[in-house]
């Protein structure tokens, strides 16, 4: 009984681990935690001031690129419609995020914070 218990379990760890691999919304579940991420770090360096108005704005465009794109791929996604443009859509307008952030991490360090 045993044996057959855990057959059954491997099994079932082998569907699951292929429906997984193949499921077009992990690269998505993925960039959504990277863009959570990023807006937070940029939110919060505003709110401490360490970013300035003319900073927040441009942040505020690439973040609703970003967030139009992050909501075609994810729409495409469910759709079974092929992802590749709403996903490099998404990681040009995240590219220029990141690179704000950076900037905003290098500054705190150089501050000593």
């Amino acid at each position: 009984m045993k044996q057959l218990m855990l057959m059954v379990l491997a099994l079932c760890v082998l569907l699951v681990g292929c429906a997984v691999k193949n499921d077009p919304r992990l690269p998505l579940v993925t960039a959504v935690d990277g863009y959570a991420s990023t807006v937070n770090v940029l939110a919060e360096a505003r709110q401490a001031g360490k970013i300035d108005d003319a900073t927040a704005e441009r942040i505020e465009v690439y973040r609703s690129l970003a967030r139009a794109a992050l909501d075609s791929w994810h729409e495409a996604a469910e759709n079974g419609l092929p992802t590749e443009s709403a996903a490099l859509q998404f990681n040009d307008a995240v590219r220029l995020l990141l690179q704000e952030r950076l900037k905003v991490e290098s500054e705190k360090r150089e501050a000593g914070q």
